[in-house]
C-alpha cells in the first residue's frame, strides 16, 4: 500500500489525547511497582476488545524509569465514562493502587495528562506515516497542500482560531 507523503489531522474534528504512565523510583521493590505495571495490559486489552468504549489507538513509550501509553480517544466523554465505571478494569485498579501507595510510600509514581482536541485548536503533520497514525486515527487524515505549508496555516485553516495561551 502506498503511503501518502504528507498528511495532517482534520482540524475541523475533535477528540481527546490521554497520556498515562508510571515512574519507578525503586526497582528493588517490585511488590510496589509490579501491580500497576500489570494492570495496564489488562486495561489495554479490554479497550482494544471493546472499541465502542471510545479508545481509537495507543502507542507505548519507555524512557528511563518511566513507562507510558499515549492513547487517542473519540472524545473526552468516552474517556471519562470508561475511567469512572466500576465495571471496567480502570477504576478498581486505580483504587487498589491508591490503597497500596498510601502504605508503601513513594516507590512508584503514577501520572496522566488529558488533552481535549477541539476543532480548530490543533496542528499536526505526518510525513510518510500511515494515514491512521496518531491524531489522524481520531479525526481522519487530509492531505497537506500549498495553503497548509506552515504550522500556522494548518492551525488556522478551519476558520476557527486555536486556543490562545
Amino acid at each position: 500500500m502506498a503511503i501518502p507523503p504528507r498528511l495532517m489531522a482534520d482540524p475541523t474534528k475533535g477528540g481527546a489525547v490521554f497520556i498515562i504512565g508510571m515512574h519507578v523510583h525503586d526497582w528493588a521493590r517490585p511488590s510496589d511497582w509490579l501491580p500497576p505495571f500489570l494492570a495496564m495490559p489488562r486495561m489495554m486489552r479490554e479497550l482494544e476488545r471493546n472499541r465502542d468504549l471510545g479508545m481509537v489507538s495507543a502507542r507505548y513509550c519507555l524512557w528511563g524509569r518511566t513507562i507510558a501509553v499515549v492513547q487517542y480517544w473519540k472524545s473526552f466523554e468516552h474517556l471519562e465514562r470508561y475511567a469512572r465505571n466500576d465495571e471496567y478494569e480502570h477504576r478498581p485498579a486505580w483504587l487498589e493502587f491508591y490503597r497500596a501507595a498510601s502504605k508503601s510510600g513513594s516507590t512508584v509514581g503514577i501520572f496522566h495528562e488529558t488533552y481535549v482536541v477541539a476543532p480548530g485548536a490543533t496542528e499536526s503533520l505526518y510525513f510518510n506515516m500511515p494515514p491512521d497514525f496518531g491524531l489522524t486515527g481520531v479525526t481522519g487524515a487530509i492531505p497537506v497542500h500549498a495553503r497548509r505549508e506552515t504550522a500556522h496555516e494548518r492551525l488556522h485553516e478551519s476558520g476557527e482560531r486555536g486556543a490562545q495561551a
